[in-house]
């Protein structure tokens, strides 16, 4: 059935039917006659009830996307979202300027007990805004704050022990984590993951915040405003 047809106005398809079902009934009751007029009153019937259908999932639609709309705009424009938002940056920035910070220590002095205080630092940073980070967010955050303190603690014992044995599993296993945070791919023929790497803290902090999605958003609206100028 064409589709145009069935867009039309409901009223039509009752007026169609109405006029089918007198026909239907004031024509002579011969057999042929009364299947010819019945034609259209089923057509009718079923265009009608096509449209109601159609009509209903229109409107169902329409529902589903205001609904969207008005929760996006509650979740983007409440006044929770915006102080969330700033407390994310302000989290955001300020736990990246301490990694950046401990990074530069370990590249200055390599694996040192001056990791605590990197560690010690991340942690207080963290703790203060506590009711902004998700579960999540803290996991994934602390196994960098874990591996500085693996680096102190270890070149803490190190440089105060002097069991030869012993000394070498720790200073063994210190340069492993030290390799970790500083990002290496391999350490000793031992393939390396990202888990506990600086790197990986700055991207769950551009995670956090969105910035790949706002950067993708606002190059297309440049790009788009820039095609309607044009």
């Amino acid at each position: 059935m064409n589709k145009q047809i069935l867009r039309s106005n409901p009223y039509h398809w009752a007026a169609l039917f109405a006029a089918s079902l007198l026909a239907y009934l004031i024509l002579p009751q011969g057999e042929y006659i009364q299947q010819f007029a019945a034609l259209p009153l089923v057509g009718s019937l079923v265009g009608l009830l096509i449209r109601i259908a159609l009509n209903e999932a229109a409107y169902q639609r329409e529902l589903m996307k205001l609904a969207i709309q008005n929760n996006f705009s509650l979740a983007a424009t409440s006044h929770m979202a915006g102080v969330a938002f700033d407390k994310h940056v302000e989290f955001s920035e300020r736990y990246a300027a301490e990694t950046y910070r401990s990074l530069v220590t370990l590249f200055r002095k390599g694996p040192t007990n001056l990791a605590l205080d990197h560690s010690q630092e991340l942690f207080a940073i963290r703790r203060e805004f506590a009711v902004w980070l998700t579960k999540d967010i803290d996991t994934k955050l602390e196994g960098f704050e874990s591996a500085l303190r693996e680096v102190g603690a270890s070149a803490e014992y190190v440089y105060n022990n002097m069991d030869a044995e012993d000394r070498q599993g720790k200073l063994t296993a210190m340069y492993r984590t030290f390799a970790q945070v500083i990002g290496l791919a391999e350490w000793n023929n031992e393939q390396l993951t990202d888990e506990r790497a600086a790197t990986k803290v700055i991207q769950q902090l551009r995670i956090i915040l969105g910035t790949e999605e706002f950067t993708r958003l606002r190059l297309a609206i440049v790009v788009k405003a820039t095609d309607d100028l044009g």
